[in-house]
């Protein structure tokens, strides 16, 4: 009787770890995906940041290397 209790026993203490187990592997891939994605959406925005203040830089030492804003300015008669 006390040993069909203690096997019991372990084999759900050890369905329940596995069970835990994957229950954190799907945390973490979720999390993972979320900062991956959250990190992706930050480096698009430095990146527009930094074309920006790099066209504005050129624009203002008369260096636009911007072929529309060229045309743009030879329309405007610049």
């Amino acid at each position: 009787m006390w040993l069909t209790i203690w096997a019991t026993s372990l084999v759900l203490s050890q369905v329940l770890g596995f069970v835990r187990a994957w229950v954190d592997a799907q945390v973490d891939w979720k999390l993972l995906a979320e900062i991956r994605q959250r990190d992706h959406q930050d480096d698009r925005i430095d990146s527009w940041r930094n074309d920006a203040v790099s066209q504005e830089f050129l624009h203002t030492a008369g260096l636009d290397l911007n072929p529309l804003h060229q045309r743009a300015a030879a329309c405007a008669g610049e």
